[in-house]
């Protein structure tokens, strides 16, 4: 885009961070953004540059300008470190920008071809390795754009005005949530494109009705009009606010962000460009806990409250630039909040979200729970009678957009879904699956064909293992990739902490004491591993866990364990049972230099990925497509129709029941259901090996529930049952997830392997590691034996790991096999054991000396009771040989 004007506000919340900027080939300058404050920079521009570039050592954020002749327009620039790999855009008359730091291939959907960045003549340019390139469009559409590699997207358009919106990338939610707005006196439209097969509820906050829509091939696409709603969906979808005012001739045109990415804190400044500013509040809260600028909203007099509905309100609030330019917005208690800015002057506008998050937080307006709305139309799931059959598929002929799974692999048409070549064939098309030579399906490995493939690009060997540098895909590491990586999508203090790479230690960092970890929701946590470049940065860490709601612990690492893996990686084990909210590691010396490579934070294995699931009744829709039981343990949380195991309408009592190929020690189950009712109630029973029931929970359907069994170590369970008695509705399961261990004393990723004999209770991790040594053991496998004075010449020497504090050596005393004396018993027992050998090799040779004597010596040898006597005896008669 060619510019004659630009201008951009650079603020700051964190610590103050260097930013160096500049255009084209210009000459690069840098300024200082101190924290909470903001600078605006005005770059040059010529006919010769369309580009201009801004590179920051902390995280920043950057509101841009744009001026072309008579036309301005603000929006929100997204640093390259967060563009995404998948975009969903929506545009009238005008175009698409897409910039990637390398010459890249995107996908076009529905369009069904391929653009090579670099090689686009209609907007191409390439300053500091930056390729970009334009997708017109000539009516209002939507489009797909995905790559394997992340870029970035922004479409505008001039028609009366110059519009340019920010398009966000798709991140990965469990549930997406919408939230529109509608200013008074403005007619408003809501433009959402959900793209695929996909069913969506939207929730008219002025009617108080429901409504449920269902995209499809030729339909995705619609508008609404008016307004305010809250649209609930399993997918990413793209909304825009359009907001025609009476005023301008032109709309307001604005992305709106998912309420679970909103803050709890905004910083921005006001363009004087522009007469009239406004922002626009979506909060749950009273006013009392905003703060504009140090001062309580709800003291601020010129606001006015748009919408309000079941708690959730909808403020405007006026700003003037001379006494609110920079404004900070916050939460005094941390909760959050969505905050759009709305501007305009004579000729032109403006809207934009000032900032949005990296991790999902929990839906602010949870209507689910609240609404007892009568007159709800019931989805068309549990309107359409079936017959229970079962499921069967059989493979069909490939052909594109039928919507229909031709090779039975669980998925419909999913390369044309996700835009990607996962089958890497050179085409966009339906994956046709074929059975590797270990004779699983591609993807899949193991025994039972129940452990999926969690390497890049499906790059797995037959054992699972990656191939040569070929590195987990993101969010799984450990062995074979299969334990969920928890600070993946946590808000980190360091975000060194998150770089992976197929060779260990590829780069590092300086770890900054305390090193935070805040998970994006309550969970429970396996263990903790931690990569450095010595042993010596390892050493006296120190870990507390934070409160950050109400079910969250609070304190120590408990029963610690302390495992150093070769001389660059410690693994630390916890025993705590309860959800974990955040995460500070320390050091006892904090101003020592330690470098860092990589830290981890496990959730476990899910046992029941691939596992054998019977149910009580199938689905069959309108279609004939009948619903398949291992949909709901195919490791994707897809929660559309298609893609989750659901049960007959007619089901009265539907069951819906998982098989382990081996018992296993259950710690969380976590199940994303398809609701399809409000406040209906479920039933989860764990059974053991002896199908008896050794747990039972009950509770409400929601989207995604977890729940914590705080399991004893003979707590063995072989099957789970999830069911519900008494419905009118249909039991949809997307995805059930089972986190645990192999039951004692096995471990390993069949759970065929015998853990340590020195594992106190014979307990251990995947690896084999011990959880607990005896006391007088230690290592990984408490091999390592050790005396008493050990402890105190390890403190000496400072050349142990440190535990929790509660000072203490690495070996602590534990319940179980008790060697204090390890080695005296080792040496002992096999030293009785030769004696006793001996012994009787002497009486067996004794007896045939005895057997050789007259009658008259051996009576006289029986009846001396003197030892001596004995072998007088025996030395003053001769033996025949």
């Amino acid at each position: 885009m060619h510019t004659d004007y630009l201008k951009v506000s650079i603020c700051n919340t964190e610590s103050e961070a260097r930013v160096t900027f500049g255009c084209g080939g210009q000459e690069r300058r840098s300024r200082l953004v101190k924290k909470q404050s903001c600078i605006t920079l005005t770059l040059p521009t010529n006919s010769e540059t369309d580009y201009c570039y801004i590179d920051s050592d902390g995280m920043v954020t950057a509101q841009v300008l744009y001026g072309y002749k008579k036309f301005y327009e603000v929006f929100m620039a997204i640093p390259e470190s967060r563009w995404g790999t998948k975009y969903l855009t929506s545009m009238k008359i005008g175009s698409a920008t897409l910039f990637s730091a390398e010459s890249i291939n995107v996908n076009v959907y529905p369009d069904k071809h391929r653009i090579t960045l670099s090689s686009l003549k209609h907007h191409s340019i390439d300053i500091d390795d930056k390729e970009t390139g334009n997708i017109e469009s000539k009516s209002w559409t939507s489009r797909v754009f995905s790559s394997s590699v992340p870029f970035g997207v922004i479409v505008y358009e001039i028609f009366v005005q110059l519009h340019i919106e920010t398009v966000l990338p798709e991140v990965e939610l469990d549930q997406y949530e919408y939230i529109s707005y509608c200013i008074g006196a403005h007619v408003c439209d809501c433009i959402v494109y959900a793209p695929a097969v996909q069913t969506f509820d939207v929730h008219d906050m002025k009617s108080q009705s429901v409504f449920y829509y269902t995209s499809s091939v030729s339909k995705e696409t619609f508008v609404l009009h008016f307004g305010p709603y809250v649209f609930h969906s399993n997918q990413a979808m793209q909304i825009v606010v359009s907001i025609q005012g009476r005023i301008l001739k032109d709309a307001f045109l604005c992305t709106v962000v998912p309420s679970n990415l909103f803050l709890a804190e905004y910083l921005a400044t006001l363009p004087e460009e522009y007469a009239i500013h406004f922002l626009i509040i979506l909060i749950p809260d009273n006013l009392d806990v905003i703060m504009l600028n140090n001062q309580s909203l709800s003291s601020f007099d010129d606001k006015n409250e748009i919408d309000s509905f079941l708690g959730l309100k909808i403020w405007q609030v006026n700003l003037q630039r001379e006494s609110h330019s920079p404004f900070n917005m916050r939460s005094t208690v941390g909760n959050i909040f969505g905050c759009y800015m709305f501007g305009y002057g004579n000729e032109n506008s403006y809207s934009t979200p000032i900032n949005f998050g990296n991790e999902s937080r929990e839906f602010i307006f949870q209507y689910q729970t609240q609404l007892t709305h009568s007159t709800m139309p019931t989805s068309e799931l549990a309107t359409t009678s079936t017959e229970s059959v079962k499921a069967v598929c059989t493979p069909t002929p490939q052909k594109n957009g039928d919507e229909k799974d031709n090779d039975c692999d669980g998925y419909i048409d999913e390369e044309i879904m996700n835009g990607k070549d996962d089958d890497e064939d050179g085409e966009i098309d339906e994956d046709n699956s074929r059975t590797t030579d270990s004779g699983c399906l591609h993807g899949w490995f193991g025994t039972h064909c129940d452990k999926k493939c969690r390497c890049e690009k499906n790059k797995c060997q037959a054992s699972g293992e990656c191939k040569e540098n070929v590195s987990c895909i993101h969010g799984f590491f450990g062995s074979k990739c299969q334990h969920k990586d928890l600070i993946m999508k946590s808000n980190v203090s360091q975000e060194a902490m998150q770089f992976r790479h197929s060779t260990k230690c590829k780069r590092n960092f300086k770890a900054v004491s305390p090193l935070s970890i805040r998970f994006p929701a309550s969970t429970r946590i396996s263990w903790i591993q931690i990569e450095a470049v010595s042993t010596d940065s390892l050493k006296d860490i120190q870990m507390h866990f934070l409160k950050t709601s109400r079910q969250c612990y609070t304190g120590h690492c408990l029963d610690r364990r302390d495992i150093p893996v070769e001389n660059d990686t410690l693994i630390i084990i916890c025993n705590i049972t309860d959800y974990v909210c955040q995460l500070n590691i320390s050091f006892h010396e904090p101003t020592y230099p330690r470098r860092w490579c990589a830290v981890y934070v496990s959730a476990g294995r899910n046992f029941a990925l691939g596992g054998d699931v019977n149910m009580s009744s199938y689905y069959k829709d309108t279609k004939g497509v009948v619903s398949r039981a291992l949909l709901s343990v195919d490791g994707t949380i897809k929660k559309s129709e298609s893609l989750c195991s659901t049960t007959d309408i007619n089901d009265k009592r539907p069951v819906w029941r998982v098989s382990f190929h081996s018992p296993v020690v259950i710690h969380e189950i976590v199940i994303h259901f398809r609701v399809t009712a409000l406040k209906e109630t479920f039933a989860v029973n764990l059974f053991n090996p002896k199908d008896q029931v050794i747990y039972t929970y009950r509770g409400v359907i929601r989207s995604k529930v977890s729940i914590l069994y705080k399991a004893r170590i003979d707590s063995q369970t072989q099957h789970v049952e999830v069911s519900i008695h008494n419905s009118n509705s249909v039991l949809s399961i997307c995805e059930f997830e089972a986190y645990g261990e192999c039951a004692p004393p096995f471990y390993g990723i069949e759970c065929t392997e015998l853990c340590s004999l020195s594992c106190v209770d014979l307990l251990c991790t995947d690896d084999g590691y011990c959880y607990h040594c005896a006391n007088g053991t230690g290592g990984a496998y408490c091999f390592d034996g050790c005396l008493e004075w050990c402890v105190e010449y390890e403190e000496l020497t400072n050349t142990a790991y440190s535990t929790t504090r509660a000072p203490s050596a690495p070996y602590q005393k534990q319940s179980g096999f008790q060697v204090e004396n390890f080695w005296f018993y080792f040496m002992t027992i096999p030293l009785l054991c030769f004696v006793c050998f001996l012994e009787c090799l002497r009486d067996h040779a004794h007896n045939r000396d005895v057997e050789s004597q007259p009658s008259q010596e051996l009576a006289t040898v029986l009846s001396d009771t003197n030892f001596t006597a004995l072998s007088k005896a025996k030395s003053s008669t001769p033996v025949d040989q």
